[in-house]
């Protein structure tokens, strides 16, 4: 079986060059490759492929090389069985709607049509973005909810590169129901598991994790059941070495040093996220 990551118009270089690492590493049971746009649009892949990844970049590009054939051929492998993972700029992309420097001179708001997530994208989460820049790069403080009765793995808290990435927001327009009774619409991080209750269909939204440092610590990365597949969102860059980073960036230098204090985490926390995407990691 085979793991493909998106390459066409809309991924970054960097954001292409450690994934690849990282699922090389990690995914030794897959074949793991580049997919182009026309691939995706093709359609063969989908029978031997396990999970597409479409990661940072910017998502507009993702939309006008897909196209509405493309985007369908993927929500369809996804609803079908398979698994997605969409990391930053692939985050926002699988949302219902996002809302990117809203008011801002990057901005970038409205619908999105594989709506893995059922909800709103809202970013950059810390200030100072700009394409192909560092100059929005952050360590950001993550930690994982309370696991749930199925899920009793601990992943302690780490520092994880976010550049861009957003935070998933419950659309208040949308009904909620679990366990908790007092469960804020507006806050995904008051609840680890729930449903969202829409006009057709009933979606299973788990919250893997969340942005420590800030007060409402929001959710950085979601799992989204989606028909038969799973789709995990994340705004945070969980599969970024830190040592690969460049350390004579001026923006960078300061943050590699706290990333690397904590990176076994991390990769621990990533190994986890594939486990969730129903992949077999050595």
């Amino acid at each position: 079986m085979t793991v493909c990551i998106y390459n066409g118009e809309g991924a970054g270089n960097q954001a292409l060059r450690m994934v690849h690492t990282s699922l090389i590493s990690m995914c030794t049971s897959y074949d793991v490759r580049f997919i182009s746009p026309e691939e995706i649009k093709q359609g063969g892949w989908v029978q031997t492929t396990k999970l597409l990844v479409i990661g940072g970049g910017y998502d507009r590009g993702f939309i006008k090389a897909l196209g509405p054939q493309g985007m369908k051929t993927v929500k369809n492998f996804v609803e079908n069985g398979g698994s997605y993972l969409g990391i930053c700029a692939g985050g926002y992309f699988a949302c219902n709607r996002i809302e990117f420097d809203k008011g801002g001179p990057l901005e970038v708001c409205g619908k999105r049509q594989l709506n893995f997530y059922p909800g709103l994208c809202v970013g950059p989460v810390f200030p100072g973005f700009q394409y192909d820049s560092e100059s929005g790069a952050h360590a950001a403080g993550i930690c994982r909810p309370h696991s749930n009765e199925k899920d009793q793995l601990q992943i302690a808290p780490f520092l994880c590169y976010f550049n861009g990435g957003g935070k998933f927001v419950y659309p208040d327009e949308k009904t909620c129901t679990g366990s908790d009774s007092d469960l804020d619409c507006g806050d995904l991080s008051k609840h680890c598991s729930f449903e969202l209750s829409g006009n057709t269909s009933e979606t299973s939204i788990t919250v893997l994790a969340e942005c420590a440092e800030l007060v409402d610590r929001p959710a950085a990365v979601v799992k989204c059941k989606v028909g038969k597949g799973v789709a995990i969102l994340s705004g945070i860059h969980f599969e970024y070495h830190a040592e690969r980073l460049n350390n004579e960036n001026t923006y960078l230098a300061s943050i590699i040093p706290k990333l690397l204090e904590t990176d076994s985490n991390r990769l621990a926390f990533l190994q986890h996220i594939l486990s969730h995407l129903n992949l077999n990691i050595n």
